[in-house]
């Protein structure tokens, strides 16, 4: 008996719930239709983000900052600015980051790598080595390196002349 109730208390809410979205459905369609018809896909872009309200946990570390009304989308901030929003580069490997993956050069001469070593590249950024590998190679100047998004967060660094991939995490 005692179940019954809670079942057909949780399906009364259920229908209830159901209801109130669906006398809402047609004001959100409205509001989704007249996005769609936007051609400027920036502008169209807003008005999505304008419908779906503030992202979850913005505010916090690694969310995005949002341009005032008052800058042109054309010039460059600048770097001291509070809203300056960092390149696809200058993101990549940090949260939020949208790049797939960026090429630089180690600074300094590269022989090799023990785990948890740390390598600054000519972009300012600095990894480190995750997987607890190690290899040693002949002395190389400022070779190129690509580092690549792997699967599940994870980031990988091709050095030129070595055929080891490295894993690596991005400190700065």
């Amino acid at each position: 008996m005692k179940h019954r109730r809670t079942f057909a208390l949780l399906l009364s809410a259920g229908a209830l719930s159901a209801h109130a979205q669906g006398t809402s459905s047609p004001a959100l369609a409205d509001q989704l239709a007249s996005c769609r018809a936007i051609a400027d896909a920036t502008k169209r872009l807003a008005c999505f983000d304008a419908i779906a309200g503030p992202p979850a946990g913005s505010g916090q570390w690694g969310a995005p900052v949002a341009r005032t009304g008052a800058q042109s989308p054309g010039k460059a901030d600048s770097p001291h600015s509070a809203t300056a929003t960092p390149s696809p580069e200058q993101s990549f490997g940090l949260r939020g980051g949208d790049t797939s993956s960026v090429q630089s050069r180690i600074q300094g001469s590269f022989d090799g790598w023990k785990p948890r070593q740390r390598f600054r590249l000519a972009n300012g950024q600095l990894w480190e080595v995750t997987d607890g590998s190690s290899g040693h190679y002949l002395t190389m100047h400022e070779p190129q390196v690509k580092i690549v998004k792997g699967a599940l967060s994870g980031f990988y660094m091709d050095i030129e002349g070595v055929t080891q991939r490295l894993t690596v995490r991005r400190i700065e």
